[in-house]
C-alpha cells in the first residue's frame, strides 16, 4: 500500500480487504517466470519522473550523467537536458534527435538504477525507439555505441543473439505475461516507486534499504504476531505514569465488562511485589471494586512445579478472573534459552487455564519499557 497519509493508506487497506483495485494498492502474484520490463512510454510522463529523480536520487543522477557524456560527441547536451525541463513548450514526442536521445539516456539510467537496487532484468518490451537502449542494457552494445545509434536514429541489428528485445504486443500492459515472462512497467503513471512496488509484488528482489528517495526516511517496526485491529482492552489508559513511559488505568468500553464477582487473582513473580508496574496494575484493579488476591510465583522452579503452583492458586481462590503480571520478570530462561521466563510462564498459565472446565477470564499485562531479550509477542500469543 502507498499513501501520503493515514487516509490514503486506509483507502488502500479497505480496497485490499474488499478485493478491489485502488491507486493506493499494488498487487501481484510471485511466480517462477522471468521478469520483463515495459520501458517508458515515449508520450508518457518520463520527463516529470526525470525531474523528480534528479532531485531525489544521486544514483540516478550519476547514471544519467554517464549517458549524457556518451551522447556528447553527437549533439548538444543542453538540447537534451532541455527535454525534461519544467516547461510546457517541450513537445511530447521523440522524433527529434534531442528528444530521442533524452529518452535513451533516461531509460538506460533508470534501468541501471534499478539494477543497483538489486532488481534483476530478464527482458524488455516497449516502443521501437528503445532499440539502442535495450541493446545497451542487454549487453549487445556498449554505452558509446548505443548512444551513437540513438543520436543517428539507427536500429540495432535484431539478429544479434546476445540480447532479448521484445516489442509490446497490441493491448499488452503492465503485469501481463507472455513467452514465459511477466512484464511490469518501469514508470507506471510516471512513478518510480510504484514501478518498484509492481516489480516487488511480482517476484523481484528489491533492496529497500538502498532505495532512499523517493521513499521518505522512516524506521521499520515489527507488527504484532496475531490478527489485530488496534482495539483497546480493559486495562491501559494514560493517566498514571509508570517509569515515565507506561501508564495504567481503567477504560470504559462498549462491550461487556470483565467479571468482578468472585474476586481476581493477580499473579506476580517473586521479588516484584514492589515493582511500580505491578503495584499500579493491582491498585487499578482494586480501584474498580474488584477483590484482588495477590499470589507470588516462583518462576525459577521447573515446569512441573510451576504448573502445580499455578493450578493450586487458582483452585484455592476460585477467581472470576486472573491478571497475569508474570511478564514483569524479564530474566532469560535458565535452560540456556533467551526468552524471558515471565513470558514463558504466561504461556504455561494459559495452558493451565485451557485445561479447566470453567476457566476464569485471563488478562495479561505487559510493560515494553523493560529491557526484554525477546518481544512481548510471546505474551500476546497466550
Amino acid at each position: 500500500m502507498t499513501g501520503a497519509g493515514r487516509e490514503e493508506l486506509l483507502a488502500g487497506l479497505a480496497a485490499l480487504a474488499a478485493g478491489q483495485d485502488s491507486p493506493h494498492l499494488v498487487q501481484g502474484v510471485q511466480s517462477e517466470e522471468r521478469l520483463g520490463y515495459v520501458l517508458p512510454d515515449p508520450a508518457g510522463l518520463w520527463r516529470r519522473a526525470t525531474r523528480e529523480l534528479l532531485d531525489s536520487s544521486p544514483v540516478f543522477a550519476e547514471q544519467l550523467d554517464a549517458c549524457l557524456t556518451a551522447l556528447g560527441p553527437h549533439l548538444r547536451i543542453g538540447d537534451v537536458r532541455a527535454q525534461w525541463a519544467d516547461s510546457a513548450s517541450v513537445p511530447s514526442g521523440t522524433t527529434e534527435p534531442a528528444a530521442r536521445c533524452a529518452l535513451f539516456a533516461v531509460t538506460v539510467a533508470l534501468v541501471r538504477t534499478w539494477r543497483k537496487l538489486g532488481v534483476r532484468v530478464d527482458a524488455f518490451a516497449g516502443d521501437p525507439v528503445h532499440g539502442p537502449a535495450a541493446a545497451c542494457l542487454a549487453g549487445a552494445l556498449g554505452l558509446d555505441a548505443a548512444a551513437r545509434a540513438a543520436a543517428l536514429g539507427e536500429e540495432p541489428d535484431p539478429a544479434q543473439p546476445t540480447w532479448l528485445w521484445l516489442r509490446t504486443p497490441a493491448g499488452q500492459g503492465p503485469d501481463d505475461t507472455g513467452d514465459g515472462v511477466t512484464y511490469v512497467e518501469l514508470l507506471p503513471g510516471g512513478s518510480v516507486l510504484t514501478g518498484l512496488l509492481h516489480a516487488y509484488v511480482n517476484g523481484a528482489d528489491v533492496d529497500w534499504t538502498a532505495v532512499g528517495a523517493p521513499l521518505p526516511p522512516a524506521e521499520p517496526f515489527d507488527l504484532p504476531t496475531y490478527a489485530f485491529q488496534h482495539d483497546r482492552y480493559w486495562l491501559g489508559a494514560p493517566e498514571r505514569t509508570v517509569r515515565q513511559r507506561r501508564s495504567l488505568d481503567w477504560l470504559p468500553v462498549a462491550r461487556p465488562s470483565a467479571p468482578r464477582d468472585g474476586g481476581w487473582l493477580a499473579l506476580v513473580p517473586d521479588g516484584f511485589g514492589d515493582d511500580p508496574f505491578v503495584t499500579a496494575a493491582v491498585e487499578a484493579l482494586g480501584a474498580e471494586g474488584a477483590q484482588v488476591t495477590v499470589q507470588n510465583v516462583d518462576l525459577g522452579s521447573d515446569d512441573e512445579s510451576l504448573v502445580k503452583a499455578l493450578a493450586a492458586g487458582i483452585a484455592d481462590t476460585g477467581p472470576a478472573g486472573v491478571l497475569s503480571l508474570l511478564d514483569a520478570d524479564a530474566t532469560p530462561d535458565g535452560d540456556g534459552g533467551t526468552a524471558p521466563r515471565g513470558a514463558l510462564a504466561t504461556l504455561t498459565l494459559a495452558r493451565v487455564l485451557h485445561e479447566l472446565p470453567d476457566a476464569p477470564v485471563l488478562l495479561c499485562a505487559t510493560d515494553d519499557t523493560r529491557d526484554h531479550p525477546a518481544p512481548s509477542g510471546l505474551v500476546w500469543a497466550a
